[in-house]
This record gives C-alpha cells, sequence and structure tokens, in this order.
C-alpha cells in the first residue's frame, strides 16, 4: 500500500506542473524547456498476464498474474551526465525493488564512466531485454544476477561501444566466506555492421569465486535485420552456485556448483499490427558436485498485436498470447528419472508509458 501511494503522490506532484497532451503526443505530460535539462523521459513500465501451466495429467496453475508494474526514469543534464533509474512495485523481496540507479559522465565523444546500481555487463540479447518483453527465458536468464553495483568504463567507436565493469557479485558466483569481497570483471562489445544489420552483443566474464578461483562466463549474441524480419541467436556458457531443487521437482539437492549451457533462436516477422513470434531454446546444466544433469528443449509460438501503433502515445502498447512446450530429460545420477513434459499457455496486455517525455 504503501509503495501505491508512493508511486501515486509522484505521477500527482507531475501532473500538477505539466500541461496535458492529446493521445497522438509523445507522452502524457510535458515539461516546460530547461536548458541544464536536456532530456527528461519517465515511464511506467507494465505487463498483466493470465498464465495457465498444464502437463499431461494436470493443471499446474491457471491464474491472473501482475507481471510487472515499475517506475523506469531516463534524464541527461547539460549534455555530459546521465541519470537513470527503475524500481519495481512488485519485486519479491524489498531489497531487490531497486533494479538500477547510476549516474554517466560523457567525458568526449569517445569515453564515459558510470557507477552505481548497474546493468550487470553479460553479452546476449536474451540476458539484455527487458523481462517484460520474453514470455520463455533459457535456463540462465530465469535467475541470473542482472544488476549489480560496480562501474563502468566506456569507450565508443563509430558504431561500437566497448565497456568494461568492475562490480561486486552475490552469493551466486563466491563462497559465504568470500562474498563481502569478491569482485566480477567483465567485458562487453556492443557493434552495428552491414549498415546496421547485423549487431552483437559479445561478452566475456571473470566471477571472482574464492581467492585463487574465478567462475568463466561467456555471453554470445547476434541480431539480424532482414526487412521485416528479425532474427536472434544467443549463446550464453558459465558456471555459478545454485540450488536447483524446485527446477526439477526433486527433493533438496543443496547449492552445488553448476554449469550451464544454453543455445537460443528466434524469428519476429511484422505485418502490420501483427508479429508472429517463435523460439526455441536446447539448455543443459551439468551439477558438477553431485554428478547429476539435465536438459531442456523448448518451443515457442507467440502473436502480438499493436492497436495503436500509429499514435506517440500508445505505439508500445501491445496485446500478446503465446504457446510454450518444454521437455526436461536427465541424465547421469538422475537418469532413472522419466522426462518431464510442461505446456504454457500465456496472454496479456504490455505497456510502456510515457508519463513524461522531454
Amino acid at each position: 500500500m504503501r509503495n501505491k501511494l508512493l508511486l501515486f503522490s509522484f505521477l500527482s506532484l507531475i501532473g500538477s506542473k505539466a500541461i496535458a497532451q492529446d493521445f497522438n503526443q509523445k507522452s502524457i505530460f510535458k515539461l516546460p524547456e530547461s536548458e541544464v535539462v536536456n532530456d527528461f523521459n519517465l515511464y511506467l513500465d507494465t505487463r498483466y498476464d493470465y498464465k495457465n501451466v498444464f502437463t499431461p495429467t494436470q493443471t499446474e496453475l491457471s491464474q491472473f498474474q501482475v507481471n510487472q508494474t515499475r517506475i523506469y526514469l531516463t534524464t541527461k543534464l547539460f549534455n555530459k551526465v546521465d541519470f537513470n533509474f527503475r524500481y519495481s512495485f512488485n519485486a519479491k523481496e524489498s531489497k531487490d525493488a531497486l533494479e538500477f540507479a547510476f549516474l554517466e559522465y560523457h567525458i568526449n565523444d569517445n569515453w564515459a564512466i558510470s557507477a552505481g546500481k548497474l546493468f550487470t555487463n553479460w553479452g546476449s540479447f536474451d540476458i539484455d531485454y527487458n523481462g517484460a518483453e520474453l514470455y520463455m527465458y533459457t535456463i540462465v536468464t530465469n535467475d541470473i544476477e542482472v544488476y549489480s553495483p560496480g562501474v563502468n568504463f566506456m569507450y565508443y567507436m563509430n558504431k561500437h561501444k566497448f565497456t568494461f565493469q568492475i562490480s561486486s557479485p552475490t552469493e551466486v558466483f563466491t563462497t559465504p566466506e568470500y562474498k563481502n569481497k569478491a569482485y566480477s570483471y567483465m567485458l562487453l562489445w556492443e557493434g552495428k555492421l552491414f549498415n546496421d544489420k547485423l549487431r552483437t552483443r559479445y561478452g566475456y566474464s571473470l566471477m571472482q569465486h574464492d581467492s585463487s578461483k574465478y567462475y568463466n562466463w561467456a555471453t554470445i549474441g547476434n541480431q539480424l535485420h532482414l526487412g521485416k524480419w528479425i532474427f536472434e541467436s544467443d549463446w550464453i556458457y558459465g558456471t555459478r552456485n545454485l540450488n536447483y531443487s524446485d527446477l526439477v521437482n526433486i527433493e533438496d539437492i543443496g547449492v552445488s556448483e553448476v554449469r550451464d549451457n544454453s543455445f537460443a533462436l528466434s524469428a519476429k516477422y511484422k505485418i502490420n499490427k501483427f508479429v508472429p513470434y517463435i523460439r526455441g531454446i536446447y539448455n543443459k546444466r551439468k551439477d558438477l558436485t553431485n554428478n547429476y544433469a539435465y536438459s531442456q528443449v523448448n518451443l515457442q509460438a507467440a502473436l502480438e498485436y499493436y492497436p495503436l501503433q500509429d499514435q506517440n502515445l500508445f505505439k508500445d502498447l501491445r496485446l500478446f498470447t503465446a504457446y510454450i512446450y518444454q521437455n526436461q530429460s536427465f541424465e547421469r545420477e538422475l537418469s532413472h528419472l522419466s522426462d518431464q513434459h510442461e505446456n504454457q499457455i500465456v496472454a496479456g496486455i504490455r505497456w510502456l508509458i510515457p508519463m513524461v517525455r522531454k
């Protein structure tokens, strides 16, 4: 209730000083002109779903859900300093409600530095997406650390951006004794090639486990734009600490050292206001502590509909429905378990609402 009152008060304050716009404007409210504030963009980030999960024998879940309600702010001051902030009103734990908040200073046209709670500097497009944009996740993206306190050093060159990040990882990567003094070192290349038709997100990371051991991560993403088609491929590979008992429906395994290997392929095609969207994912997880292993094959078919895409205020309003199938098979010391088959139907509405734009 407190969060809702804060949100209402914040938006009311903006509304009392803003000028209302018609539906074909870029935002609901407009700020007065300012030489100090070059950009000011405030969004209400929402997605609301109906979700049904069923197996060949029973229905596991059937309910309406609040997938996401967030406030998202981006600003630019003096053409030099950016501030970015996002707060979730439906985070499972209060410590996770502040997703990111950081300052970025542009030293010149080539160099920039940022500090605060940042996007963890993974490669791939799968991890980079706003979670509300996806209906099916890789085994990594579903629960990986995507926000970290730290510092970024960025270099811009033509249509390429290189980022080196130093951050503080959580116990997902560290031993309990080392969790308050470990560091992660991450390098990311974001590029645009062949007249922007091919876009890349290639990352390599070293996550400190203890005084002498590091976990290695490779996160590689390619996005190809061909007319009305968008194709994506992602490869994510790395090691971490995880208790995955609830994901395989077996007794408590405890925290294990696991190595994940995920491949994702997707294709979208825009037909007027409709976007058919297919996606396939292969996941392989090896438990290096217990000699367990399992793999997943996930298939998705979705249809998105943008009813008011010609009006600026509603251009990001999307209705969607998706069907997802998953087959999970077990190996090594779990080979005695039978395959698990799961089906999902998801339908809902997604709208990134532009409250204020300048």
